[in-house]
C-alpha cells in the first residue's frame, strides 16, 4: 500500500535483515514505550520466525503488521511500523493500532501518514468499525498524533501494561469509521 510519501508492506521472511536493522536502530528510542524485549528480539533468527507468524496472522485475519519505507527507496531502509492487531469480527469489528518511527524520521508527519494509511485500510479494506489505541500519558507526541487523526480520549486505564517491570497507566483512545468518514477521510 502506498501513501503520499511511504510504502507500507507486510515484510516477508526474506526481509528479516531489514526489520532487524530497524529494531536495533530504534531500540533505545522505543524503550520507554515498549515492553522489555529479550536480546533475541534484535536478531535475524527471531524476525524470520516472527515475520512468518505475522504472515500467518494476516492470512487468518487476526492482525496486519505493516512496516514502511520511503517511496523513493522502498527496497531500502525500513523507517517504521504500524500494526492492526487483535482484529475482532462479529458485532465488535475492532482492532488495536500500534506504531513507531525511527528517530531520524520523527517530527515530519510520516508517523501520522503511516497510521492514517493503516486506518484507511482497516475501515475501507477490512470493513472494521472501530480502532483503539492506548498510550502512556507521558507520550505526548503519540497523543498528539492520535488527536490529529481524530481519535477521542475515552478514559484512563490504571496499571494497564507492564513496561520495563513497571505497571503503567494508559490513556484509552478510539476512532470509529463514522467519525473517520465525518472528517472527510
Amino acid at each position: 500500500m502506498e501513501t503520499e510519501r511511504l510504502v507500507l508492506f507486510l515484510p516477508s521472511v526474506d526481509d528479516a535483515h531489514r526489520v532487524t536493522a530497524y529494531r536495533r536502530r530504534t531500540r533505545e528510542r522505543s524503550a520507554p514505550w515498549d515492553p522489555q524485549r529479550p536480546d533475541a528480539f534484535f536478531t535475524d533468527a527471531y524476525w524470520r520466525t516472527q515475520l512468518q507468524s505475522n504472515f500467518d496472522d494476516a492470512a487468518a485475519g487476526h492482525a496486519v503488521r505493516f512496516h514502511f519505507a520511503h517511496r523513493r527507496d522502498a527496497e531500502g531502509e525500513i523507517i517504521g511500523h504500524v500494526s492492526l492487531s487483535q482484529i475482532f469480527r462479529g458485532p465488535f469489528l475492532n482492532a488495536y493500532v500500534g506504531y513507531a518511527i525511527d528517530g531520524e524520521n520523527a517530527g515530519c508527519g510520516l508517523a501520522t501518514e503511516s497510521v492514517g494509511g493503516a486506518i484507511a485500510y482497516a475501515f475501507e479494506t477490512l470493513g472494521l468499525h472501530r480502532i483503539q489505541a492506548n498510550v502512556i500519558p507521558s507520550n505526548s507526541a503519540s497523543l498528539r498524533l492520535l488527536e490529529r487523526l481524530g481519535f477521542r480520549r475515552e478514559g484512563l486505564a490504571k496499571d494497564y501494561l507492564r513496561i520495563h517491570g513497571e505497571w503503567c497507566d494508559h490513556v484509552l483512545t478510539a476512532l470509529t469509521s463514522s467519525d473517520w468518514e465525518a472528517q472527510g477521510r
